[in-house]
């Protein structure tokens, strides 16, 4: 079951322009950061436990969230998150839609896997719960 952080979004995220349109939350364990909203999708990085990300929504189902960490952005599994139980509760988190050529536009770029879209975008089964 997944476990919820008690607490509010901290004062430090208000600083952050980010902050407008996102929600603090937590990894709850170490948990991988990928391309789209799939294991099958690029890996792009590792979060340690208790690692603070931007979460700026997550699928219908909350089994994925687009989340960003520094200057990455990507797709954790939504069990792996901590999220203020108010946030939840509230329906506040908002459901994030996937389109991946407007997604990889906006923060992939520059990456290896960029120029092999066409091939990513056949993971339609996942792309279509979206």
């Amino acid at each position: 079951m997944r476990r919820l952080l008690l607490g509010t979004v901290l004062g430090a995220a208000l600083l952050s322009p980010i902050a407008a349109s996102a929600f603090t939350a937590y990894a709850d364990e170490t948990l991988s950061v990928h391309a789209g909203p799939g294991a099958n999708f690029p890996a792009l990085e590792e979060l340690d436990t208790s690692t603070r990300v931007w979460l700026h929504g997550c699928s219908q189902t909350l089994e994925w969230c687009d989340v960003s960490h520094g200057r990455m952005r990507g797709w954790v599994r939504g069990e792996h998150l901590a999220v203020p139980r108010e946030k939840l509760a509230s329906g506040e988190i908002p459901v994030a839609k996937f389109d991946i050529r407007s997604y990889w536009n906006d923060n992939y770029r520059d990456e290896k896997f960029y120029g092999d879209m066409a091939r990513w975008a056949d993971q339609r089964q996942v792309a279509e719960r979206f």
